[in-house]
């Protein structure tokens, strides 16, 4: 285990529990945990660089302003899932699964667009 990669997801998850380290095929490392009672793996490169981290939540977690804009954009629709994806130096970018009495989208969100990634229709 890499002490870069430990000391830096101690320096930004302080409040993190249950965390679970493993190393990939390609010797990077994941860390999956708990923090604020929402699930997320961090991945870091081998050397201990963190590259991102992905959490999974549902709507109620999600940072209101992207509710709104999704809400605004998609109104028929109910917000079912969302994976938000933080990496360093960037604003986060939001996967939104949605769903209406049709279809089941999964939106790219981004502080620029809103963009449909994946469309299923119901029979």
């Amino acid at each position: 285990m890499s002490t870069l990669a430990l000391n830096s997801f101690r320096h930004v998850y302080s409040q993190a529990a249950g965390a679970e380290w493993s190393v990939l095929a390609d010797k990077s490392l994941m860390c999956r945990f708990v923090n604020n009672g929402i699930t997320s793996r961090a991945f870091f490169r081998g050397n201990g660089q963190w590259t991102h981290t992905v959490s999974g939540y549902n709507e109620d977690k999600l940072d209101a302003s992207v509710s709104d804009r999704v809400r605004c954009a998609y109104y028929n629709s109910s917000i079912t899932y969302v994976e938000e994806i933080d990496m360093p130096n960037s604003e986060p970018v939001y996967i939104v699964e949605i769903q209406d009495r049709r279809s089941i989208k999964k939106l790219r969100v981004d502080k620029e667009e809103i963009e449909v990634i994946r469309e299923l229709y119901k029979q």
